[in-house]
């Protein structure tokens, strides 16, 4: 039987699981067909990937409406003007001020999906689902039933850091240590 994850995220409707009507889930990047546009593919399987996320992008615009987009770290929260320069800033350490180190946002479609999730599979939200976001950091119980949700979550981010402007990377020798990302909320 499929996780209650990909049904979610797929929207499609199964009794008890996923109501009828449901909309699926997405995530999306800057802008993946000119990010990745100059790469040099030698391989053609890798020619094939890269055209069926560009198939997997175009549909997203079109069948996932802004409010079921998942892991839209990037957003601009009110009052600040971040972006993906914000992003990919804040996970290679750029931001040094406590006033740039607000972190990545959590967005409706999160909440939502996670929401879904926790009803789905007995876990509690909290009251008006404060729950929620920590149920996407390091070592929740809520990834150790659904591990599906953390290997999306962090293949998302690499994807996201991966294309960002590489005028924002530093230029130093980096560690293994450096690339695992560690999630948590700031209190």
């Amino acid at each position: 039987a499929p996780c209650p994850l990909s049904l979610f995220y797929a929207g499609v409707a199964t009794p008890y699981v996923v109501p009828p009507g449901a909309e699926p889930f997405g995530f999306s990047v800057r802008d993946f067909a000119a990010d990745t546009g100059r790469t040099m593919l030698p391989d053609p399987a890798l020619v094939a990937a890269r055209t069926a996320l560009l198939d997997y992008f175009r549909a997203l615009r079109s069948r996932v409406p802004k409010s079921q987009r998942l892991f839209s770290w990037e957003d601009a929260r009110p009052g600040t003007t971040r972006g993906d320069e914000g992003l990919a800033g804040y996970f290679l350490g750029r931001h040094k001020g406590a006033k740039d180190r607000l972190g990545p946002t959590f967005g409706p479609g999160d909440a939502r999906l996670l929401d879904r999730l926790c009803v789905s599979l007995g876990y509690p939200r909290g009251k008006s689902g404060s729950l929620l976001p920590a149920y996407l950091c390091q070592n929740s119980p809520l990834l150790k039933d659904v591990p599906e949700l953390e290997y999306l979550r962090d293949v998302v981010l690499v994807l996201k850091v991966a294309l960002a402007p590489t005028r924002l990377i530093e230029r130093k020798p980096w560690s293994v240590d450096d690339a695992a990302p560690i999630w948590g909320l700031k209190p």
